[in-house]
């Protein structure tokens, strides 16, 4: 069996990710001036899909069509927006333009997309009141159809986003929009997308030190290690601009009730690599899409999907580019002991 690692990946793109499986398709829109974007991950054939929503600052929608029990058995498209709750309209935009390529759940009154959608806080970060709306939504579906893209960095979603915010959000190191994958012999494949904006520290899953995360202020190289900063009683700011976004893929055959549990597994690559997680302030969602007919044990895709969720957060630091007066982890140094 031959994978990758959950290791570092070459700037600005990585060696697979989610555009790799067959079914599988994914567009962005960015804006650099203002520093947000919003990404639309999209299944023209219809996916298999699960998910696990985890944090109490969660802004999502269309979640519901995700559950076991929910009549539609197939999603079109997952839409993942910067703009805070503003940033749900941008779904509505990849609605719009996959009905006008005659995709989506079929009805007595024509095709009704089904496209589930989650954002992460950014306003801090660029230009609040520049935020993705349905147009971006729709020109990020029509690249995607059109131009499928394994970008990673400062790209879509991913353009304003940033980790360790418990100092403030000038304190921050930059971070982006993170692929990676797993490719056992048998043809088995897994691959993860991640927008890294978490709260806390992000941890590197080799040497378990500090990848990107809080610094001791606004102009310093040196991380803080943010769970040492709350140990020691400091006094933090009010926490925003946060939520870690992620949409694992396979091409093994699962269920909706089996792509519910691959998410929640997966899930756990974010508890192991970012620390403190899931505080208060952040609202982090895994979603799990099945996009082909591949036999594999469940245990298997289960721990592949966290091996590929850990690459893509390294991913997310390695390939973001400073921007919004933040460094990235290029320019970094480890906490003091």
């Amino acid at each position: 069996m031959t994978t990758t690692k959950p290791m570092g990946l070459a700037r600005g793109s990585s060696a697979f990710g989610l555009t790799d499986l067959d079914g599988v398709r994914v567009g962005h829109v960015t804006e650099n001036a203002a520093l947000t974007g919003c990404t639309a991950v999209l299944f023209p054939d219809g996916a298999v899909a699960g998910h696990v929503a985890w944090g109490t600052a969660t802004g999502t929608r269309e979640l519901a069509a995700l559950t076991p029990r929910h009549l539609v058995e197939r999603i079109h498209g997952i839409c993942l927006s910067g703009g805070s709750a503003f940033g749900l309209a941008a779904a509505s935009g990849v609605m719009r333009r996959l009905e006008s390529e005659g995709i989506g759940h079929n009805t007595s009154a024509g095709k009704v997309p089904i496209v589930a959608g989650a954002v992460v806080f950014d306003l801090n970060l660029g230009d609040a009141g520049v935020r993705p709306d349905e147009s971006m939504g729709e020109r990020a579906a029509y690249a995607a159809l059109t131009e499928s893209s394994r970008a990673s960095g400062n790209v879509g979603a991913g353009t304003g986003v940033s980790a360790g915010k418990l100092l403030g959000v000038s304190c921050a190191t930059k971070t982006g929009l993170g692929n990676a994958g797993v490719q056992t012999a048998e043809g088995l494949r897994v691959a993860a997308l991640v927008i890294a904006n978490p709260v806390g520290d992000i941890l590197d899953p080799v040497r378990g030190r500090i990848l990107a995360g809080a610094r001791t202020g606004p102009g310093s190289k040196e991380l803080a290690g943010t769970t040492a900063v709350i140990r020691a009683g400091a006094k933090v700011a009010p926490l925003q601009h946060n939520t870690t976004l992620c949409v694992v893929g396979t091409n093994a055959a699962l269920s909706r009730v089996e792509a519910q549990w691959v998410a929640e597994q997966a899930l756990m690559a974010l508890a192991r690599y970012i620390d403190p997680p899931f505080t208060r302030h952040d609202g982090d969602v895994v979603f799990c899409v099945s996009v082909g007919r591949q036999q594999a044990e469940l245990h298997r895709v289960a721990v592949l999907a966290r091996d590929a969720l850990a690459g893509a957060l390294v991913d997310a630091c390695q390939s973001a580019e400073p921007a919004g007066g933040l460094p990235t982890c290029h320019a970094l140094k480890q906490p003091r002991a």
